[in-house]
């Protein structure tokens, strides 16, 4: 059985390249008869990683060998915006059926998310009674996965973000700040998202709420006097802030 469950979602993750599943038979030997803490910091070196997340917990708590999938299920999930990204390029477009499924779900509500809890019952319908999968402990065990592959993201609590412009559009305060002097900004779900565009950096800050659609229509007209409709191009814009998870309102 165990088997059967690593087969399977090897081939629902194989499109992902993001974690290095390898490192040698050497090197595998040597991080495997290493300490944890020396393995990964090893690792870390190896992949040339430039930040480190830890979690500092009482000196009284024990962690655990490895983590629990069941403790995923009161969590909701959403995709990475390298899963939206690869999406939108079609790059998952050869992936097996249940893999698409879960990925076009969390992408239609990105940069929102969903309960665990409506995942796995995805997975298990899309699986199949038969599946190992229509087990719930092993859809969760799926979702770790697709976490650990970069693939979707764990929130604690629901990424309630604005899906829609107002007609007085409010960016979040430090994506307005960071715009002016970066070509990326944190979104609201503390992500970092690319601004490639210098009219869209020029435009984000001047959504602070206090300018209606017409004023933010004649300020765009001003920024970019090549843009043909102004209006249109404020839409587009407007509603690719939405997509970033940059607007409050």
């Amino acid at each position: 059985m165990a088997e059967t469950i690593t087969s399977l979602m090897t081939e629902l993750l194989t499109w992902v390249a993001t974690r290095p599943r390898t490192y040698g038979e050497t090197m595998n030997a040597w991080l495997a008869a290493a300490d944890r803490t020396t393995r990964e910091h090893v690792i870390d070196h190896i992949r040339v990683r430039r930040y480190r997340e830890s979690l500092f917990a009482h000196a009284g708590v024990a962690p655990a060998a490895a983590p629990d999938a069941r403790r995923l299920a009161p969590m909701h999930a959403a995709a990475t915006n390298a899963t939206v990204e690869r999406h939108a390029a079609g790059q998952d477009r050869g992936a097996p059926p249940l893999q698409r499924a879960l990925i076009e779900r969390l992408v239609d509500v990105h940069p929102g998310s969903v309960p665990v809890e409506e995942l796995v019952a995805l997975i298990a319908a899309r699986a199949g009674a038969g599946s190992p999968l229509a087990s719930r402990d092993n859809a969760l065990l799926l979702l770790l996965n697709a976490a650990y592959a970069g693939v979707i993201v764990p929130l604690a609590t629901p990424a309630s973000l604005a899906s829609r412009a107002s007609e007085r559009p409010r960016a979040f305060a430090p994506a307005r700040w960071q715009a002016s002097r970066h070509d990326f900004v944190v979104n609201r779900r503390h992500d970092g998202v690319a601004l490639p565009d210098p009219v869209m950096r020029a435009l984000l800050p001047l959504l602070d709420g206090t300018r209606d659609r017409e004023a933010l229509v004649a300020a765009l007209a001003a920024i970019a006097p090549s843009v043909r409709d102004a209006r249109r191009a404020l839409d587009e814009y407007l509603a690719h802030f939405a997509k970033l998870g940059v607007l409050d309102a």
